[in-house]
């Protein structure tokens, strides 16, 4: 991966996560061509994340950021972990209104 000084910074929302966001997210990652052009940089649950990667079978490292202003892509993408409500429970293609609130919740504090 390139130095985060030569591209430009992009923000990928993980959206509904039991919806198909967070595949879509990981499938995107693995494409060679994205970390050429940019250095992106998730906002949403680290291990939602992990799960998605997981799922698709990508082998990609991730670390934890809580500052996007600061976040660099090394050899890891960095990911702003929005912490998601212990007690909610997220199946993926099952809406619930706790994965509404969570998804709502990331939407605030990326524009906080």
């Amino acid at each position: 991966m390139q130095n985060e000084n030569t591209n430009p910074k992009i923000g990928i929302l993980l959206g509904d996560y039991a919806g198909i966001g967070p595949e879509l997210v990981a499938k995107v990652l693995q494409e060679k061509k994205i970390t050429e052009m940019c250095s992106p940089i998730i906002i949403g649950n680290r291990q939602i994340l992990q799960r998605a990667l997981k799922m698709v079978g990508a082998d990609i490292k991730t670390r934890s950021v809580t500052d996007l202003a600061g976040a660099a892509v090394m050899d890891e993408i960095p990911v702003y972990d929005v912490r998601i409500d212990k007690k909610a429970k997220f199946f993926p293609g099952q809406a619930t209104r706790e994965c509404a609130c969570e998804v709502a919740y990331v939407f605030e504090k990326t524009v906080e």
